[in-house]
């Protein structure tokens, strides 16, 4: 059976931005790979090959993770690229960010993420 490639995107590099993400937050929840690996019933090899994108993940372990991170689902899968869901900020609205704001950023969750375009896109009201 052949693989098939989504449009935008290959699998490689789905799991590519997964790991990165997955990485990022299980370093923010200050777990070790091996605890994180153990919690979730896998190898911390499992995890580090997952990480570096070698790895795919099946949806059930997802849920388990994120369960695991006491993150929402959403929270580790990455966005599609060039995609304006992945930003809660206009491309204008980024241009002006440095690279530190861009950093933090992404370290946002998928609520907090929702709440800030719903706020960069209100209109501001005017002050009697």
């Amino acid at each position: 059976m052949a693989r098939r490639e989504t449009g935008m995107i290959s699998r490689e590099e789905i799991c590519r931005l997964f790991g990165r993400l997955l990485a990022r937050r299980r370093s923010e929840a200050k777990l070790s790979q091996r605890a994180f690996a153990n919690a979730v019933g896998l190898s911390r090899t499992s995890i580090t090959n997952i990480e570096r994108g070698r790895q795919p993940v099946n949806l059930h372990t997802l849920y388990v993770m994120a369960d695991i991170l006491q993150r929402d689902v959403a929270d580790l899968l990455p966005p599609f690229p060039n995609s304006p869901i992945g930003s809660p900020l206009s491309d204008e609205q980024l241009d002006k960010l440095g690279p530190g704001e861009r950093k933090e950023l992404e370290k946002l969750s998928s609520k907090e993420s929702r709440w800030l375009r719903e706020i960069a896109k209100a209109k501001p009201q005017k002050v009697r």
